[in-house]
């Protein structure tokens, strides 16, 4: 799975390669790249053994799934006036989802 911009990643392992026999100052000069840069990506490919940043799978669950808002689709679509609230207590009484009015609002947006 790709993660980030990956068009980068040969670039950073370079410098992290580079980092074996020069400072990281030096590397910057060589490079283009600002210190600061070169120091996050070193510190990176020291604590992990890669320059590729991998998020946390810690990714929050959603709420509604596909066929929950297809189902809320369907309540628009029959009763083009219905209000979020109106929407929030079908669900609820329908489907046993408690789900605030802005989460059906993104969901449906």
């Amino acid at each position: 799975m790709s993660y980030g911009n990956q068009q980068h990643i040969p670039a950073k392992e370079l410098i992290a390669t580079m980092s074996a026999q020069l400072t990281c100052t030096a590397i910057a000069c060589v490079t283009g790249v600002s210190a600061q840069t070169v120091r996050q990506i070193w510190e990176l490919w020291q604590e992990t053994g890669t320059v590729q940043q991998i998020p946390d799978k810690q990714w929050r669950h959603r709420l509604l799934n596909a066929l929950d808002i297809v189902y809320l689709t369907g309540c628009i679509d029959q009763t083009p006036d219905i209000q979020l609230a109106e929407l929030q207590a079908i669900l609820y009484q329908e489907c046993g989802i408690l789900a605030s009015e802005i989460t059906i609002s993104r969901a449906l947006h």
